[in-house]
C-alpha cells in the first residue's frame, strides 16, 4: 500500500471541508429559494389548478395549520397535519399525521410554497463549478503524492 505524502494529506483534508462546506451551501440555497406565497384565487382554485404537497392554511379565528396533500372534498379542504400541541423532540421520531377537515368558510389565507428557481440554477452552476475545481486540485494532489503512477 502506498505511503501518501503530507501534501496529499493535506489536499484530502482541505477537500473534504470544502465539500462539507458546499453542501450545507446547497441545503441552505434550497431553503433560502422557497417561501411561503399567499394565494389570491380560492382556495379550491388553487388546489385544482396547483396540486401543491402542502398549503399553510390562516383560519378566520387566527389559528394556523399547514396541511399536506391538500384537497378540496365538497365544502372542506381535507389533508394531513401534526398531531395538535406538536412540539419536534431532538432525537426522538415525527409522530404520524393526522387527517384535518377545514371549512372552506374559516379558510382567510391560503399559502402555497413556491421556489425561486432562476436563483437555485445559478446556485447549482456555482457549486458544479467549485466542484470541478477540487477535482482539478485533488487530481493535482494525487499526482505530487504519487509522482509517475
Amino acid at each position: 500500500m502506498p505511503v501518501q505524502s503530507q501534501s496529499g494529506r493535506a489536499g484530502m483534508r482541505y477537500r473534504r471541508a470544502i465539500s462539507s462546506t458546499l453542501i450545507g451551501a446547497m441545503l441552505g440555497q434550497l431553503a433560502a429559494c422557497a417561501t411561503w406565497k399567499v394565494q389570491e384565487s380560492a382556495p379550491e382554485q388553487v388546489i385544482a389548478e396547483q396540486s401543491p404537497g402542502s398549503v399553510n392554511v390562516t383560519k378566520t379565528d387566527g389559528g394556523r395549520l399547514t396541511v399536506w396533500d391538500p384537497q378540496v372534498v365538497g365544502d372542506s379542504l381535507v389533508g394531513f397535519t401534526e398531531p395538535e400541541g406538536f412540539v419536534q423532540a431532538a432525537g426522538k421520531p415525527r409522530p404520524d399525521k393526522v387527517p384535518v377537515s377545514v371549512h372552506l368558510g374559516e379558510i382567510e389565507h391560503l399559502a402555497v410554497l413556491k421556489t425561486n428557481s432562476a436563483v437555485f440554477a445559478v446556485g447549482i452552476v456555482i457549486i458544479g463549478a467549485v466542484l470541478i475545481a477540487l477535482s482539478v486540485i485533488g487530481q493535482q494532489a494525487m499526482g505530487e503524492a504519487f509522482p509517475g503512477g
